[in-house]
């Protein structure tokens, strides 16, 4: 997945359909940080970042009520993606915390420089089939500053690996 984002939005994406029957959303924010990890306001000298993923799953007419209908994918990968404001994420975050049968299923976060390449996952390491797997959610993304220098170009590659079905989904 593409995208540009400028400071405070979070890129959502998914719609995977889980072995629960749930639906599998990724909520990611880019935060421009100092040298010393505190937030930045604006891209002036911003030199690296920190990325903050939420990997939340959640039962499918939620998805509706809450105006996310067209995340619903079929098959193991999708290119949904959607743009909101820090607002939208946490007013939509509050409200599936307050939703019956939904699971933030991870939050990992990871520094990087702009430009440079990252990875983050929470993964299980389980044997099936006499192969080790390492199971769970990851996110490899890009992020440079953008030709205007007032955003962000981001590239994210999001995979979810299930043990019961020992399938991949990714965007």
């Amino acid at each position: 997945i593409k995208a540009t984002l400028t400071p405070g939005e979070t890129l959502v994406s998914g719609g995977w359909l889980s072995p629960s029957g749930k639906r599998l959303l990724v909520f990611v924010t880019p935060q421009l940080i100092d040298a010393a990890g505190n937030p930045l306001p604006e891209t002036a000298n911003a030199k690296q970042l920190a990325m903050i993923s939420k990997f939340i799953e959640l039962p499918e007419d939620l998805l509706d009520q809450m105006n996310l209908g067209a995340f619903k994918v079929d098959g193991k990968e999708s290119s949904m993606q959607q743009k909101i404001s820090a607002q939208e994420a946490t007013d939509l975050l509050q409200a599936f915390k307050k939703s019956e049968g939904v699971d933030l299923l991870t939050t990992p976060k990871v520094t990087s420089l702009l430009g440079r390449q990252a990875h983050v996952s929470v993964s299980d390491r389980t044997v099936i089939e006499g192969q080790e797997q390492n199971l769970g959610p990851a996110v490899d993304f890009l992020t440079k500053l953008s030709a205007d220098g007032k955003s962000l170009d981001v590239v994210l590659v999001t995979q979810i690996k299930f043990a019961a079905t020992n399938q991949t989904t990714s965007p």
